[in-house]
């Protein structure tokens, strides 16, 4: 930039310098001011002040070379996840998007990693190099275990979410998937820089039509579809001439029906 000397002060008071992300390492500041020739002459060569050895309005400048070392310093592990994903009520669904513990400096290092949902379970893909304290990552509720970060994301890879049988998401509040990570080094520590990181993930889940069943007195059997349609048998129902049959157990139930 170009501005008379007061103003390039004021523009270079408390001057910022922000390292690449994540890296570390030496760098260098390289800072020039040129004064672009603007009064009397300029010496050629030598000590003499003739005229003949100086020119006017030749630019002279001074460069500065600031060495700076960024030291290296533990990134706290964060995650990548979905904001949001939907899935047919009473279907499993394997998460194709992406979910894995991402910044983390040492990939070899232990991760605490929690994994809740409040109306379905969670299966995760491998289970190596895991140390469960919750759950045991097959249809759980809500799964804790400490491994290292590389371990963890084959874990995430393709998750598998079930809902709850029977429910589904229309008309009331999504679903939640909620994942925290943390250093498994910091949990005794409680340094002061320690940060759990926490992530929510959103599940839609959409109804389908369950079909009206009815509940009649003796053994109910359901039958192979017949014609496109599935048919229900009973024992049947005994009684002698010119007597009166009462059902008194005939229900109907329909799991659509709220």
């Amino acid at each position: 930039f170009q501005s008379g000397v007061s103003n390039a002060n004021l523009a270079l008071n408390n001057l910022i310098y922000k390292p690449r992300q994540d890296h570390t390492g030496f760098d260098t500041l390289v800072i020039t001011v040129s004064d672009l020739g603007n009064s009397g002459y300029t010496r050629l060569e030598g000590d003499r002040m003739d005229t003949e050895d100086m020119i006017m309005n030749v630019a002279l400048t001074d460069t500065v070379v600031i060495p700076i070392e960024v030291t290296p310093y533990l990134d706290d592990p964060t995650m990548i996840i979905p904001l949001s994903i939907k899935v047919i009520e009473d279907t499993p669904i394997m998460i194709q998007e992406t979910i894995q513990i991402d910044h983390y400096d040492l990939i070899w290092d232990d991760v605490l990693v929690s994994i809740e949902c409040n109306h379905g379970t969670i299966t995760i893909s491998s289970k190596n190099g895991l140390l469960f304290t919750m759950g045991d990552g097959e249809m759980d509720r809500s799964v804790v275990a400490t491994g290292s970060a590389r371990h963890w994301n084959s874990a995430l890879l393709n998750l598998t979410y079930i809902p709850d049988e029977n429910w589904h998401t229309s008309g009331i509040e999504l679903d939640k998937v909620i994942f925290t990570v943390e250093r498994a080094s910091e949990i005794e520590s409680a340094s002061s820089l320690y940060k759990k990181s926490t992530y929510a993930m959103y599940v839609e889940v959409m109804p389908v039509n369950d079909k009206p069943k009815w509940l009649v007195p003796g053994r109910n059997m359901v039958l192979q579809n017949i014609g496109g349609y599935a048919v229900d048998s009973v024992d049947t129902l005994f009684l002698n001439e010119d007597e009166t049959l009462v059902l008194t157990t005939v229900s109907l139930s329909d799991m659509d029906m709220n």
